[in-house]
């Protein structure tokens, strides 16, 4: 699925699976993003930006109370 240019709330993001496109290259970095009520993990070769994000946190980094 394609969807418009628009910007998502990055929440954190981790390694994954590598993603390999023939345009943008390879990238194991992975954000979890949230859209409206919709929410979810793309990868960050599909995201503006370093193949890590630098001002997202890493999920790791994150503690849940």
């Amino acid at each position: 699925m394609t969807l418009p240019a628009q910007t998502l709330n990055s929440v954190c993001q981790a390694t994954g699976e590598t993603v390999t496109d023939p345009v943008y290259g390879s990238n194991n970095w992975w954000t979890y993003v949230i859209l409206g009520e919709n929410s979810g993990w793309i990868s960050n070769i599909y995201l503006r930006g370093d193949a890590h994000l630098n001002n997202v946190p890493d999920c790791a980094s994150i503690t849940q109370h």
